[in-house]
């Protein structure tokens, strides 16, 4: 009986320090800074960046999306945007950027999917990161000092707007100095489009919003300009980390739509925690002969 006491005890001792590892690493970097869902509302489900719909945008109810609901735009004037200054946050050096959309190949010249003051309208200097494209290619761009041009995109796909559903992960690192993209379709598996060389992106004192189906760019004299690269289509399970995705992890975010990157210390203590039961009870075995 004290055996299998101390045996019951072990394994709760294991379950409390998973729970406890879940608890340190919610607090930390492995959680995403936002996500969005689009379920119901525009709101962050970290309760720290709400955005507001702008237009005539609206979220979906027919559940034509990869995690239940979405972002619905006509591509005329029709965004989501996280106002300052909260959207300041977004302001990384190092991060990455995974999204779902969905639109017809019938869009303007150009369209952006998610945009940080992006462009150089506000200041002596082009700044920030937009996930942007056209009928021809589509990809994460950004400014670097000195007004370079910097990041990575899919030239001349077939698939990129088609009606179907699009998933795109967009990783920057600063410490090892590369971008890189990962890109497929619902029903396709996650591929690796490429890694370009990366210096961080720079950005101004202060950021108007961080936009949702338009450009930051458009913003003139505190007011959006009129149908600047408006995105025609859906968008779903926007998620921004402060930390450069690996492969793996944008995989398990393309099989698992609406999920954010698991904790992989909670799955290793739960393996230590059932290793060490095994052994007590092949203990609790050899005594009882």
């Amino acid at each position: 009986m004290p055996m299998q006491e101390k045996t019951i005890q072990m394994l709760s001792l294991s379950l409390m320090i998973s729970w406890l590892t879940v608890a340190v690493s919610r607090a930390g970097v492995m959680d995403p800074i936002a996500h969005w869902t689009f379920d119901t509302n525009a709101n962050d489900t970290t309760g720290m960046h709400h955005a507001t719909l702008q237009g005539d945008a609206f979220i979906s109810s027919d559940g034509d999306a990869p995690a239940g609901q979405a972002l619905v735009l006509d591509g005329d004037g029709d965004y989501a945007v996280v106002n300052a200054p909260a959207a300041a946050d977004f302001r990384l050096t190092t991060g990455t950027i995974s999204l779902w959309y969905k639109g017809p190949l019938k869009q303007r010249p150009g369209y952006a999917l998610i945009d940080l003051h992006h462009g150089s309208a506000h200041g002596p200097f082009y700044h920030g990161w937009v996930i942007q494209g056209s009928t021809y290619n589509m990809g994460l761009v950004g400014y670097a000092a000195g007004k370079v041009n910097q990041g990575i995109v899919i030239q001349d796909p077939d698939d990129l707007l088609n009606n179907q559903w699009q998933h795109v992960v967009a990783a920057f690192d600063s410490a090892a100095g590369e971008i890189s993209m990962w890109y497929g379709q619902l029903s396709s598996p996650l591929v690796y489009v490429g890694t370009n060389i990366y210096t961080d992106f720079v950005y101004p004192p202060t950021i108007e919003g961080l936009f949702m189906g338009r450009h930051g760019a458009a913003l003139e004299n505190g007011a959006p300009a009129a149908n600047d690269r408006d995105f025609l289509g859906r968008i779903d399970d926007v998620q921004i980390y402060d930390w450069a995705l690996s492969a793996e992890h944008a995989e398990f975010l393309h099989n698992n739509p609406g999920a954010v990157v698991p904790e992989p210390g909670t799955i290793a203590l739960f393996a230590i925690g059932a290793l060490s039961l095994i052994r007590r009870r092949r203990n609790v075995a050899r005594n009882s002969l």
